[in-house]
Protein backbone atom coordinates (compact mmCIF):
# COMPACT_ATOMS: atom_id res chain seq x y z
CA UNK A 1 0.00 0.00 0.00
CA UNK A 2 1.18 3.84 -0.70
CA UNK A 3 0.56 5.81 2.11
CA UNK A 4 -1.53 9.11 0.02
CA UNK A 5 -1.80 12.57 1.39
CA UNK A 6 -5.32 12.12 1.48
CA UNK A 7 -5.74 8.99 3.79
CA UNK A 8 -4.96 8.79 7.16
CA UNK A 9 -3.58 5.57 8.97
CA UNK A 10 -4.63 4.30 12.45
CA UNK A 11 -2.66 1.35 14.15
CA UNK A 12 -2.89 1.16 17.87
CA UNK A 13 -0.13 1.74 19.73
CA UNK A 14 2.15 -1.55 20.03
CA UNK A 15 1.98 -1.46 16.26
CA UNK A 16 3.28 1.85 15.58
CA UNK A 17 6.42 1.29 15.31
CA UNK A 18 7.04 -1.30 13.24
CA UNK A 19 4.40 0.50 10.80
CA UNK A 20 6.53 3.54 10.52
CA UNK A 21 9.22 0.83 9.38
CA UNK A 22 6.96 -0.64 7.12
CA UNK A 23 5.97 2.33 5.00
CA UNK A 24 8.69 4.46 5.92
CA UNK A 25 7.39 7.19 8.05
CA UNK A 26 9.44 9.60 9.57
CA UNK A 27 9.19 13.67 10.20
CA UNK A 28 10.26 14.55 6.74
CA UNK A 29 8.51 15.15 3.28
CA UNK A 30 7.34 11.67 2.16
CA UNK A 31 6.02 12.57 -1.87
CA UNK A 32 8.07 14.66 -4.01
CA UNK A 33 8.22 15.32 -7.72
CA UNK A 34 11.79 14.60 -8.17
CA UNK A 35 15.34 15.15 -6.43
CA UNK A 36 15.58 18.85 -7.66
CA UNK A 37 12.31 19.94 -7.63
CA UNK A 38 10.48 21.42 -4.47
CA UNK A 39 8.21 18.89 -3.13
CA UNK A 40 4.35 19.50 -4.54
CA UNK A 41 3.21 17.13 -1.84
CA UNK A 42 5.15 17.32 1.17
CA UNK A 43 3.13 15.74 4.54
CA UNK A 44 4.46 14.87 7.65
CA UNK A 45 4.21 11.57 9.99
CA UNK A 46 1.50 13.71 12.43
CA UNK A 47 -0.37 14.24 9.15
CA UNK A 48 -0.97 10.53 8.08
CA UNK A 49 -0.88 8.17 11.00
CA UNK A 50 -2.68 8.47 14.04
CA UNK A 51 -1.72 6.18 17.21
CA UNK A 52 -4.66 4.79 19.32
CA UNK A 53 -2.39 5.08 22.55
CA UNK A 54 -5.23 4.39 25.18
CA UNK A 55 -6.18 0.98 26.62
CA UNK A 56 -9.77 0.58 25.99
CA UNK A 57 -10.05 -2.75 27.29
CA UNK A 58 -9.42 -1.34 31.06
CA UNK A 59 -11.06 0.87 32.96
CA UNK A 60 -14.54 3.46 32.58
CA UNK A 61 -15.72 3.59 28.86
CA UNK A 62 -18.83 5.00 29.29
CA UNK A 63 -21.39 6.12 26.72
CA UNK A 64 -20.21 9.82 26.01
CA UNK A 65 -21.30 12.44 23.11
CA UNK A 66 -18.91 15.18 23.72
CA UNK A 67 -14.88 13.98 23.08
CA UNK A 68 -13.66 16.31 25.57
CA UNK A 69 -15.80 14.17 28.42
CA UNK A 70 -14.55 11.08 26.86
CA UNK A 71 -10.77 12.36 26.78
CA UNK A 72 -11.32 13.67 30.61
CA UNK A 73 -12.38 10.50 31.86
CA UNK A 74 -9.89 8.54 30.25
CA UNK A 75 -7.29 10.43 31.30
CA UNK A 76 -7.97 10.28 35.00
CA UNK A 77 -8.07 6.85 34.25
CA UNK A 78 -4.67 6.67 33.06
CA UNK A 79 -3.59 8.86 35.33
CA UNK A 80 -4.71 6.77 38.44
CA UNK A 81 -3.44 3.60 36.90
CA UNK A 82 0.25 4.34 36.41
CA UNK A 83 1.84 5.24 39.67
CA UNK A 84 2.12 8.97 41.10
CA UNK A 85 5.44 9.51 39.55
CA UNK A 86 4.32 8.91 35.65
CA UNK A 87 4.24 12.27 33.65
CA UNK A 88 0.48 13.91 33.59
CA UNK A 89 -2.20 12.10 31.42
CA UNK A 90 -2.94 14.25 28.04
CA UNK A 91 -4.12 13.05 24.72
CA UNK A 92 -3.37 16.44 23.61
CA UNK A 93 0.67 16.66 24.08
CA UNK A 94 1.68 14.16 20.51
CA UNK A 95 0.28 15.16 17.34
CA UNK A 96 0.20 11.71 16.15
CA UNK A 97 -2.31 10.77 18.85
CA UNK A 98 -5.51 9.82 17.44
CA UNK A 99 -7.50 11.95 20.05
CA UNK A 100 -5.10 14.92 19.25
CA UNK A 101 -7.69 16.58 16.97
CA UNK A 102 -10.05 14.22 16.30
CA UNK A 103 -11.92 16.44 13.81
CA UNK A 104 -8.35 15.05 11.26
CA UNK A 105 -11.19 12.22 10.30
CA UNK A 106 -13.28 14.76 8.50
CA UNK A 107 -10.48 16.38 6.12
CA UNK A 108 -9.47 13.61 4.17
CA UNK A 109 -10.94 11.03 2.13
CA UNK A 110 -9.64 7.76 3.70
CA UNK A 111 -9.84 6.33 6.65
CA UNK A 112 -8.04 3.10 6.91
CA UNK A 113 -7.88 1.01 10.50
CA UNK A 114 -5.35 -1.44 10.42
CA UNK A 115 -6.18 -4.35 12.96
CA UNK A 116 -5.82 -7.90 14.50
CA UNK A 117 -8.21 -9.91 16.14
CA UNK A 118 -7.95 -9.45 19.87
CA UNK A 119 -9.64 -6.86 21.59
CA UNK A 120 -7.63 -4.44 21.71
CA UNK A 121 -8.05 -4.23 17.81
CA UNK A 122 -11.41 -4.99 17.61
CA UNK A 123 -12.02 -2.05 20.24
CA UNK A 124 -9.75 0.21 17.84
CA UNK A 125 -12.66 -0.58 14.92
CA UNK A 126 -15.60 0.53 17.17
CA UNK A 127 -13.73 3.50 18.79
CA UNK A 128 -13.16 5.04 15.49
CA UNK A 129 -16.20 4.40 14.22
CA UNK A 130 -17.52 5.88 17.16
CA UNK A 131 -15.44 9.20 16.43
CA UNK A 132 -16.75 9.60 12.83
CA UNK A 133 -20.02 9.10 14.15
CA UNK A 134 -19.43 12.29 16.46
CA UNK A 135 -17.60 14.06 13.89
CA UNK A 136 -18.79 14.02 10.00
CA UNK A 137 -21.01 10.58 9.93
CA UNK A 138 -19.20 9.95 6.80
CA UNK A 139 -18.43 6.26 7.40
CA UNK A 140 -18.27 5.62 3.40
CA UNK A 141 -14.70 6.63 4.08
CA UNK A 142 -13.50 3.35 6.34
CA UNK A 143 -12.17 0.74 4.83
CA UNK A 144 -10.88 -2.15 7.66
CA UNK A 145 -7.31 -3.98 6.64
CA UNK A 146 -8.19 -7.01 9.08
CA UNK A 147 -4.86 -8.91 9.79
CA UNK A 148 -5.81 -12.91 10.12
CA UNK A 149 -2.85 -14.64 9.58
CA UNK A 150 0.72 -14.64 8.56
CA UNK A 151 3.02 -16.82 6.61
CA UNK A 152 6.10 -18.19 8.57
CA UNK A 153 8.20 -20.12 7.11
CA UNK A 154 5.43 -22.18 5.25
CA UNK A 155 3.54 -22.15 8.56
CA UNK A 156 0.79 -20.22 9.06
CA UNK A 157 0.43 -18.45 12.40
CA UNK A 158 -2.69 -16.36 13.54
CA UNK A 159 -2.49 -13.24 14.50
CA UNK A 160 -4.16 -11.68 17.16
CA UNK A 161 -2.82 -8.07 17.97
CA UNK A 162 -0.85 -5.54 15.31
CA UNK A 163 2.04 -5.43 17.29
CA UNK A 164 2.73 -9.11 16.85
CA UNK A 165 3.51 -8.17 13.25
CA UNK A 166 7.07 -6.83 11.98
CA UNK A 167 7.08 -4.83 8.99
CA UNK A 168 7.65 -6.94 6.28
CA UNK A 169 4.05 -8.81 7.31
CA UNK A 170 2.62 -5.20 7.56
CA UNK A 171 3.78 -4.54 3.85
CA UNK A 172 2.11 -7.66 3.14
CA UNK A 173 -1.20 -6.62 4.45
CA UNK A 174 -4.75 -8.37 3.05
CA UNK A 175 -6.77 -5.73 0.89
CA UNK A 176 -8.59 -3.09 2.72
CA UNK A 177 -12.37 -4.07 2.68
CA UNK A 178 -14.56 -0.74 2.65
CA UNK A 179 -17.24 -0.57 5.34
CA UNK A 180 -20.89 -1.35 4.18
CA UNK A 181 -23.36 0.76 5.73
CA UNK A 182 -24.54 -2.35 7.13
CA UNK A 183 -21.26 -3.17 8.58
CA UNK A 184 -21.28 0.68 10.51
CA UNK A 185 -24.84 0.44 11.98
CA UNK A 186 -23.68 -3.31 13.46
CA UNK A 187 -20.32 -1.47 14.69
CA UNK A 188 -22.02 1.67 16.20
CA UNK A 189 -24.16 -0.79 17.76
CA UNK A 190 -21.58 -3.06 18.91
CA UNK A 191 -19.92 0.22 20.72
CA UNK A 192 -23.28 1.38 22.43
CA UNK A 193 -23.26 -2.11 23.84
CA UNK A 194 -19.48 -2.12 25.03
CA UNK A 195 -20.83 1.40 26.72
CA UNK A 196 -23.62 0.63 28.02
CA UNK A 197 -24.28 1.14 32.07
CA UNK A 198 -25.39 -2.33 32.29
CA UNK A 199 -24.29 -5.89 30.38
CA UNK A 200 -27.64 -6.93 29.13
CA UNK A 201 -26.67 -4.96 25.67
CA UNK A 202 -23.44 -6.71 25.37
CA UNK A 203 -24.71 -10.24 26.48
CA UNK A 204 -27.67 -9.78 23.92
CA UNK A 205 -24.98 -9.14 21.06
CA UNK A 206 -22.37 -11.60 22.02
CA UNK A 207 -25.87 -14.16 21.58
CA UNK A 208 -27.27 -13.17 18.15
CA UNK A 209 -25.29 -11.11 16.14
CA UNK A 210 -25.29 -10.91 12.88
CA UNK A 211 -21.96 -12.59 11.12
CA UNK A 212 -21.00 -9.02 9.80
CA UNK A 213 -17.28 -9.79 11.75
CA UNK A 214 -16.30 -12.98 12.74
CA UNK A 215 -13.67 -11.51 15.34
CA UNK A 216 -15.84 -8.94 16.74
CA UNK A 217 -17.98 -10.99 18.82
CA UNK A 218 -15.17 -13.51 20.37
CA UNK A 219 -12.81 -10.46 21.36
CA UNK A 220 -15.97 -8.90 22.84
CA UNK A 221 -16.56 -12.66 24.84
CA UNK A 222 -13.21 -11.50 26.71
CA UNK A 223 -14.63 -8.50 28.64
CA UNK A 224 -16.56 -11.10 30.79
CA UNK A 225 -13.39 -12.02 32.21
CA UNK A 226 -13.63 -8.61 33.83
CA UNK A 227 -16.53 -9.56 35.98
CA UNK A 228 -16.57 -11.02 39.12
CA UNK A 229 -16.90 -14.41 39.48
CA UNK A 230 -19.93 -15.71 41.73
CA UNK A 231 -18.23 -18.12 43.76
CA UNK A 232 -15.06 -16.05 44.66
CA UNK A 233 -15.48 -12.37 43.95
CA UNK A 234 -12.89 -12.03 41.75
CA UNK A 235 -12.51 -11.89 37.79
CA UNK A 236 -10.66 -13.77 35.66
CA UNK A 237 -6.71 -12.22 36.15
CA UNK A 238 -7.65 -11.75 39.92
CA UNK A 239 -7.61 -15.42 40.09
CA UNK A 240 -4.57 -16.22 37.67
CA UNK A 241 -2.70 -13.79 39.74
CA UNK A 242 -3.72 -15.66 43.17
CA UNK A 243 -3.07 -19.02 41.23
CA UNK A 244 0.22 -18.79 40.22
CA UNK A 245 1.97 -17.54 43.95
CA UNK A 246 4.32 -19.41 45.08
CA UNK A 247 4.54 -21.98 41.26
CA UNK A 248 7.53 -19.98 40.19
CA UNK A 249 8.52 -18.41 43.68
CA UNK A 250 7.30 -15.01 44.90
CA UNK A 251 8.75 -12.28 42.40
CA UNK A 252 5.91 -10.13 41.07
CA UNK A 253 7.70 -10.95 37.43
CA UNK A 254 7.25 -14.33 38.00
CA UNK A 255 3.48 -14.17 38.80
CA UNK A 256 2.66 -12.05 35.78
CA UNK A 257 4.10 -14.32 33.63
CA UNK A 258 2.59 -17.50 35.16
CA UNK A 259 -0.81 -15.54 34.96
CA UNK A 260 -0.11 -15.30 30.73
CA UNK A 261 0.46 -18.99 30.48
CA UNK A 262 2.75 -21.13 29.91
CA UNK A 263 2.95 -19.64 26.05
CA UNK A 264 1.59 -16.83 26.39
CA UNK A 265 -2.05 -18.56 25.43
CA UNK A 266 -3.90 -16.41 27.77
CA UNK A 267 -2.91 -13.17 26.36
CA UNK A 268 -3.78 -14.72 23.17
CA UNK A 269 -7.21 -12.43 22.74
CA UNK A 270 -6.71 -9.98 25.74
CA UNK A 271 -3.93 -7.98 25.69
CA UNK A 272 -3.67 -8.15 29.90
CA UNK A 273 -0.32 -6.47 30.18
CA UNK A 274 2.43 -6.28 33.14
CA UNK A 275 1.31 -3.08 34.08
CA UNK A 276 -2.54 -3.75 34.44
CA UNK A 277 -1.46 -6.94 35.89
CA UNK A 278 0.63 -5.25 38.95
CA UNK A 279 -2.11 -2.72 39.15
CA UNK A 280 -3.62 -5.52 40.25
CA UNK A 281 -1.39 -7.20 42.77
CA UNK A 282 -1.51 -3.74 44.35
CA UNK A 283 -4.84 -3.41 44.71
CA UNK A 284 -4.88 -6.92 45.92
CA UNK A 285 -2.61 -6.21 48.76
CA UNK A 286 -3.84 -2.71 49.42
CA UNK A 287 -3.63 -1.95 53.18
CA UNK A 288 -7.18 0.33 52.44
CA UNK A 289 -8.81 -3.11 52.00
CA UNK A 290 -10.44 -4.44 54.71
CA UNK A 291 -9.27 -8.25 54.53
CA UNK A 292 -6.31 -8.05 51.25
CA UNK A 293 -5.79 -11.18 50.16
CA UNK A 294 -1.85 -10.41 49.14
CA UNK A 295 1.08 -9.65 51.14
CA UNK A 296 3.20 -7.05 49.38
CA UNK A 297 7.24 -6.43 49.98
CA UNK A 298 9.93 -4.85 48.26
CA UNK A 299 9.89 -1.35 46.25
CA UNK A 300 5.63 -2.01 45.38
CA UNK A 301 6.66 0.81 42.64
CA UNK A 302 8.07 -2.11 39.89
CA UNK A 303 6.99 -5.75 39.09
CA UNK A 304 10.20 -6.01 38.83
CA UNK A 305 11.23 -5.25 42.29
CA UNK A 306 8.31 -6.32 44.18
CA UNK A 307 7.41 -9.48 46.34
CA UNK A 308 4.04 -11.06 46.54
CA UNK A 309 2.13 -13.72 48.64
CA UNK A 310 -0.83 -14.20 49.86
CA UNK A 311 -2.40 -13.76 53.24
CA UNK A 312 -4.45 -16.07 55.44
CA UNK A 313 -7.59 -14.60 53.88
CA UNK A 314 -6.29 -14.79 50.19
CA UNK A 315 -5.38 -18.37 50.93
CA UNK A 316 -8.85 -19.05 51.74
CA UNK A 317 -10.15 -17.32 49.04
CA UNK A 318 -7.78 -19.66 46.87
CA UNK A 319 -9.57 -22.57 49.04
CA UNK A 320 -13.34 -21.95 47.90
CA UNK A 321 -13.74 -21.42 51.90
CA UNK A 322 -14.04 -17.11 51.45
CA UNK A 323 -15.04 -14.88 49.15
CA UNK A 324 -13.33 -11.09 48.61
CA UNK A 325 -16.84 -9.71 48.33
CA UNK A 326 -18.55 -8.96 50.75
CA UNK A 327 -15.54 -9.16 52.99
CA UNK A 328 -14.45 -6.02 50.73
CA UNK A 329 -16.13 -3.31 48.72
CA UNK A 330 -16.21 -3.63 44.90
CA UNK A 331 -15.69 -0.74 42.72
CA UNK A 332 -14.52 -1.18 38.94
CA UNK A 333 -15.67 -0.78 35.62
CA UNK A 334 -16.27 -3.16 33.07
CA UNK A 335 -16.72 -0.51 29.65
CA UNK A 336 -19.69 1.58 30.68
CA UNK A 337 -20.94 -0.32 33.93
CA UNK A 338 -19.74 0.96 36.89
CA UNK A 339 -19.62 -2.22 39.61
CA UNK A 340 -20.20 -0.55 43.05
CA UNK A 341 -21.09 -2.49 46.29
CA UNK A 342 -21.48 1.02 47.79
CA UNK A 343 -23.88 1.96 44.97
CA UNK A 344 -25.70 -1.48 45.36
CA UNK A 345 -24.91 -1.79 41.62
CA UNK A 346 -23.18 -5.37 41.38
CA UNK A 347 -22.94 -7.85 38.60
CA UNK A 348 -21.16 -11.18 38.85
CA UNK A 349 -20.01 -13.93 36.07
CA UNK A 350 -21.64 -17.46 36.93
CA UNK A 351 -22.04 -19.87 33.68
CA UNK A 352 -21.58 -18.11 30.89
CA UNK A 353 -23.58 -14.93 31.77
CA UNK A 354 -23.46 -11.83 33.99
CA UNK A 355 -26.60 -11.70 36.21
CA UNK A 356 -27.15 -9.29 38.50
CA UNK A 357 -28.08 -9.98 42.38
Amino acid sequence: MRISNTDIHVVSSTAAINFKLAYGLNDIPLLQQNAEAKPSLTFQLTDRLLIQRDMLWCGPTPKCTNINTWKQIRAEFIKGFFLPEYPDVSFNNLKTDLLYDVNRLNEVEAIYIWAGTNLEDQLLILFVIYLVGLTSGHFEKISIVQFESVNCFGETLQIFGMGHLDPDDMQKHPEPIALTTEQAAFYRMAWDSVTSDTPLALMQLLSSAPNLNKHLVPALHYLLRRYPRIESGLDYWDIQILSNIGKNGSAAVKIIMGAWGENGENLEGDPAGETYLFNKMLYLGSKDLPEPLLALSGTQTSYRDTKVSLTKFGSAVMNGKASFYPANPIDKWVGGVHLSSAMSNLWFYQNGRVDTI
